[in-house]
């Protein structure tokens, strides 16, 4: 077994494969984005094999050796393919899903190969028995399964019952997402209300992140109630729309603002809150943007689905309710105008949670010492 911190520069010999990578948005290439960013802090010399972009865009990644391909689905196989032969069968790579990155990189021969799961990415395909199978073949031919919570090695040990997990629950970047004392001076920055409780939801705009059953809470509220709180959602999706018209049904166009993809702002979005919610539905295979919330000192609720219990703890840094509980939610929203203290409270044992729990530096570390484990 290697020891991390015994590991030299030279001898970091790893591949990350990511195609949801910086500047794009979302939980999977913040991560991916974190892992090389906190690996290259550390000193050690790695690889990433992404999709070009614009110089622009490159500013926001970390400094390291990009193999960078194209966007063309096509041409995008090939090229994939044909980096991860040139660079040789025997390096290790971290595919940060399965596929298409850790199927073409054993495509292309590569002995050792470890995968990410995040969730939604390896759900069942009922009425896709080839790609049931390929999913299969890759996630037990693979030397680590690396699972981000307790439910998720459940989902792949249920489709790939001979796969080697490990739960490693993921880390975030502290120095990104950190208790700000200025949160006026940013809510004025960010055209934010003063007088008013932020709530605040960042996930994709799809159906099963449930935004619709924080908009049904907020119009259980009293009139006085729901004046006191504006409801920000950030993101972007297919269900813009729809959550727009039924906004709009409910009568509270006043208490709720979308606000879009916001990447570089995020932090200061966090640090203008006072709640963050996401009553995500289904499947939800960890929840990132809990933990990071957390790290920002703001309470959170979610709710008891898939690996969100593992973000979550009850009553330390914030509760749990059950799937489209809208009556369970409007109570602790109401919380927000009766007893603030209380959510202040939850917001400090959260953030003392994360800093224990979900320190970037300890999860890459535990990250090579598994992948460089014999």
């Amino acid at each position: 077994m290697i020891s991390f911190r015994k590991v030299q520069k030279k001898d970091l010999n790893l591949l990350l494969v990511s195609l949801d990578y910086p500047p794009n948005d979302g939980g999977i290439s913040r991560i991916s984005g974190d892992i090389i960013r906190s690996l290259v802090t550390k000193g050690y010399l790695t690889s990433v094999l992404t999709f070009s972009t614009s110089q622009n865009n490159a500013s926001k990644r970390p400094n390291a050796d990009y193999l960078n391909i194209s966007k063309l689905k096509g041409l995008r196989d090939l090229q994939l393919i044909y980096n991860v032969f040139k660079v040789g069968r025997e390096k290790r790579i971290l595919a940060t899903v399965w596929n298409p990155g850790a199927t073409l990189a054993m495509l292309a021969g590569a002995k050792r190969v470890s995968i990410l799961v995040h969730g939604t990415e390896i759900l069942e395909y009922n009425d896709k028995p080839f790609r049931s199978w390929l999913r299969r073949i890759v996630l037990e031919r693979a030397n680590h399964v690396i699972c981000n919570s307790k439910f998720n090695e459940k989902l792949v040990n249920k489709i790939a019952p001979k796969a080697k997990t490990y739960v490693i629950n993921p880390g975030i970047n502290l120095e990104r997402f950190k208790v700000s004392s200025e949160k006026n001076k940013i809510r004025q920055k960010l055209n934010l209300p003063l007088d008013k409780k932020i709530l605040l939801t960042v996930s994709r705009l799809v159906e099963s992140k449930d935004h619709a059953t924080v908009l049904k809470a907020i119009s259980l509220l009293s009139d006085y109630q729901r004046s006191k709180i504006l409801y920000v959602i950030i993101g972007k999706g297919l269900m813009l729309k729809k959550l727009m018209t039924l906004t709009r049904e409910l009568k509270i166009v006043d208490q709720v603002r979308y606000v879009g993809f916001q990447d570089d702002s995020l932090p200061l979005w966090y640090q203008a809150s006072d709640l963050f919610v996401l009553t995500s539905s289904g499947v939800e295979g960890f929840g990132i943007t809990f933990i990071e919330a957390q790290a920002s000192g703001v309470a959170v609720i979610g709710t008891r689905c898939g690996g969100i219990p593992d973000a979550v703890c009850e009553g330390e840094g914030g509760w749990l309710i059950n799937e489209k509980d809208t009556l369970a939610l409007a109570s602790h929203l109401k919380k927000l105008i009766t007893n603030p203290e209380l959510i202040e409270e939850q917001g400090k044992l959260g953030l003392a949670r994360v800093k224990r729990e979900f320190n970037l530096d300890n999860y890459t570390s535990k990250l090579i010492e598994l992948i460089f484990k014999g």
